[in-house]
């Protein structure tokens, strides 16, 4: 099991839906480590699965911890390696950015009011 006191700055990354997400964040990273070993197919659902489920969870976490709590924690994690895992290396690089971006905007996104346009 992994020991969350290097997430634990602020008290919102103790409430359950951060923690989620910082598990999501881990088990990110190490699939991303280990896509080269998939063959195609998989690897594209894979890589589907963490564009989306990274970004879902934060804006979940958002909602329930509020926006910059989980943005501070996406943050604190985004270089951090998991316990047993190398950097993230060549094209995996590009695709833990994105991940970290769409879930920083994600977590973003429930902060802020949406526009509201009138229709006549």
């Amino acid at each position: 099991m992994h020991d969350r006191s290097d997430h634990a700055d602020t008290p919102a990354q103790h409430h359950p839906a951060v923690a989620r997400l910082l598990a999501e964040l881990d088990a990110a990273r190490v699939g991303i480590v280990v896509l080269d070993e998939l063959d195609a197919p998989r690897r594209e659902r894979v890589v589907a699965e963490l564009r989306t489920a990274v970004p879902d969870l934060a804006s979940r976490a958002a909602h329930e911890a509020g926006a910059e709590h989980v943005v501070a924690s996406i943050r604190a994690v985004a270089d951090r390696a998991p316990d047993g895992v190398g950097p993230v290396s060549g094209a995996g690089t590009g695709l833990w950015e994105d991940i970290v971006h769409t879930a920083v905007e994600a977590a973003r996104a429930v902060g802020r009011p949406e526009p509201v346009t009138l229709v006549r």
